[in-house]
């Protein structure tokens, strides 16, 4: 259900270009309080006529470090995406990190990452897309 529904939001921000802040929350198991990974699209390159967007695999392929998630640690990462015209990523650039801990979760995963290229003039071309990953717990994101 998560798989279709990620699809269909996909669908939609790739109709309307640049997606301001969109969320999608994982869960990745857990001890007492459940970890979560919460993905946001914070910024896109805007000389694009549509944006990359992210499909599903990006998302799922994310684990919370274990020692981090047994610590209770908590933690924000915003990347930069390179993103090429087959939708995958080639760069990636860490803007702002919370805990440096959780940086080599999302650098292992990215080979895993597929988007949707950025079209400029009905052509699939390159273009970078910032995330920011929110490594938190269930409590944590109640009030988020």
């Amino acid at each position: 259900m998560k798989t279709t529904t990620l699809i269909l939001v996909s669908i939609l921000i790739l109709a309307s270009g640049c997606a301001a802040h969109r969320s999608s929350d994982f869960s990745g198991g857990g001890y007492n309080r459940s970890p979560h990974v919460i993905v946001s699209q914070v910024d896109c390159d805007k000389t694009v006529d549509r944006a990359p967007v992210a499909t599903g695999s990006m998302f799922v392929s994310i684990k919370y470090p274990i020692n981090m998630r047994r610590a209770g640690i908590t933690g924000e990462v915003i990347v930069r995406f390179l993103v090429t015209e087959k939708g995958q990523v080639r760069e990636m650039q860490v803007l702002k990190s919370t805990q440096p801990e959780f940086e080599p979760a999302i650098s292992e995963s990215r080979q895993y990452f597929r988007f949707f290229p950025a079209y400029k003039a009905d052509t699939p071309t390159s273009s970078w897309v910032d995330y920011e990953f929110k490594f938190t717990f269930d409590d944590d994101s109640a009030g988020a």
